[in-house]
């Protein structure tokens, strides 16, 4: 783990990781999913990278994008998912 990982709060690398796991699973590259949120391929990469704070606003943006929760982005929380995204989640070998 790198030096500026470490100084991030557990939940917030864990909330990046899921982010990631989330991109992944559509296949996109970090400036494709930039793109598809209207942002700067940097600051998408800021966000992956530890180099940003994730403020509501984004987390809400990214939530609506992969079509899930803000808490399952926070806390892993799948319990207001759809029944499809709970399977295809359970499914990806990103998960496992």
């Amino acid at each position: 783990m790198t030096a500026k990982r470490d100084k991030r709060s557990l939940v917030h690398q864990r909330c990046v990781e899921r982010i990631k796991r989330l991109r992944a699973m559509r296949n996109l590259s970090q400036a494709e999913a930039a793109l598809h949120l209207g942002w700067s391929a940097a600051s998408y990469s800021d966000i992956e990278s530890y180099n940003k704070k994730l403020e509501l606003d984004k987390l809400d943006a990214l939530a609506t994008f992969y079509n899930v929760t803000i808490s399952f982005l926070v806390d892993g929380s799948e319990d207001k998912l759809s029944k499809e995204m709970r399977e295809k989640i359970r499914e990806s070998v990103f998960w496992l």
